[in-house]
């Protein structure tokens, strides 16, 4: 009846749905896994889960297992009540075919209950909105402002031509030149990039509000206050990185090289 149930699957999910069973094993059960995202997309930039549910060989009578992986943009406590939530469908229908109904659960929650990311932008710190336009990595799924992403990418670029213009021609080769995502320093894919060529960078209103806006200067000196001795115990073990002082580490220049070769009189 599983395989059955799996088919009826396939037809409906196509490639989307990934399969995998151990036919060497006839204990073995069958598990199956999908990205869950919202159905009708503008934009890949939301909320996803990486459903997987292992049928047991004596499904339905032995219930399935849900396991909820790689959520992207959703808060533990959502994921929390999602999870309890399956389980609950699962316990009063015992015995039934009810894998379909798994993952429309899950679609329905990415789609009502979490259709824009809940964490922050890691660059700018700032919460996303239903008004907010926002990136996705399409290799690793991390989100961030479109206005901060083409402001990181454009500013790495500057950084690289800066360092490429301070070696000599024949150690350029030395310089990464590969533009990474700012959270996990994966590389970006060309489809990544290519919003940065047509994207204009813009004053978000739903992220900086110029009118309403008023910075807690009190709130901010007392978090400054209570950093600056981990700052201190940092600078006296020799924690901090001086951009500057790494990126002339290894530049020869030639009063290094005439103090090493003094010339003979």
């Amino acid at each position: 009846m599983a395989e059955e149930e799996v088919e009826i699957l396939r037809s409906i999910y196509g490639d989307e749905l990934i399969v995998e069973k151990d036919f060497a094993d006839n204990a073995s059960p069958i598990v199956l896994s999908m990205k869950m995202r919202p159905a009708f997309l503008k934009s890949q930039c939301t909320a996803s889960i990486q459903a997987v549910i292992e049928l047991p060989v004596q499904y339905p009578k032995i219930s399935p297992k849900v396991y909820l992986r790689q959520q992207r943009g959703i808060d533990e406590s959502n994921i929390n009540i999602l999870q309890k939530n399956i389980e609950q469908y699962i316990g009063t229908n015992i015995d039934m075919p009810i894998v379909y109904d798994i993952f429309q659960i899950i679609q329905k929650f990415v789609e009502t209950e979490q259709n824009f990311p809940c964490n922050v932008c890691p660059i700018c710190l700032d919460g996303f909105s239903a008004k907010t336009i926002v990136f996705c990595t399409s290799n690793c799924d991390h989100y961030i402002h479109q206005n901060c992403f083409v402001r990181y990418i454009n500013y790495t670029k500057d950084e690289i031509k800066k360092e490429l213009n301070e070696w000599p021609e024949d150690m350029k080769s030395k310089v990464d030149q590969v533009l990474k995502c700012p959270i996990c320093r994966t590389p970006l894919s060309g489809q990544d990039l290519s919003i940065v060529d047509h994207a204009s960078v813009t004053l978000d209103e739903a992220i900086v509000d110029i009118e309403n806006f008023e910075f807690n200067w009190d709130e901010w000196r007392a978090k400054l206050k209570e950093l600056q001795p981990i700052f201190e115990r940092q600078k006296a073990k020799g924690g901090l990185i001086d951009p500057e002082k790494e990126r002339k580490r290894y530049l020869i220049i030639d009063d290094i090289m005439n103090l090493t070769h003094p010339s003979s009189v």
